[in-house]
């Protein structure tokens, strides 16, 4: 049976497990839609495992969801409750105050960057172009760690070399 039907087959069976493992947690059902997500896309891997498997490969990578800290499911929704904007938030936000901050445009950070160094300039260009460190290191084959260690210290000089032409002002 394919892993699509399996699923079909055994939607109720299946979310009792989620809740099971969970305690009938508020989040289960997000953690039941998180592994079904990280599940659709391997189906063809999964669809060679004996239909008795399935519910265990099922119960193992829920379980790993549930309590790894570094698993999709909490990274997804740590960065959800960090991106929270609350009701007081906007309430902060006054519409007739004038917002003064400024923030670097696109050819102050290249113009810094090329006096940093070449390396940095490209590294942080492509960066910016990808979005992320993982294209970022899949693209130039740089290890992970490497390079968000090299755009945290790209980031961080051109914080302070910021910092220090808003001093001057």
């Amino acid at each position: 049976m394919t892993f699509n039907n399996w699923l079909t087959k055994n939607n109720d069976k299946i979310i009792k497990v989620t809740r099971n493992i969970t305690n009938n947690h508020e989040e289960s059902m997000d953690l039941y839609q998180s592994v079904i997500s990280q599940l659709i896309p391997q189906k063809v891997k999964l669809d060679l495992i004996k239909d008795e498997e399935k519910l265990y490969y099922f119960i193992k990578v829920t379980k790993t969801n549930w309590y790894s800290k570094t698993s999709p499911y909490q990274y997804h929704k740590h960065k959800y409750e960090n991106n929270k904007t609350t009701y007081h938030d906007y309430m902060d936000y006054r519409v007739d105050e004038e917002y003064t901050e400024v923030i670097p445009d696109i050819d102050w950070i290249e113009t810094q960057l090329h006096e940093i160094g070449w390396f940095e300039h490209d590294l942080f260009m492509l960066y910016y172009e990808m979005g992320t460190l993982t294209l970022l290191h899949k693209e130039t084959s740089i290890p992970i760690n490497s390079v968000g260690k090299y755009i945290k210290e790209i980031k961080n000089e051109l914080k302070i070399r910021w910092q220090n032409t808003k001093d001057y002002e």
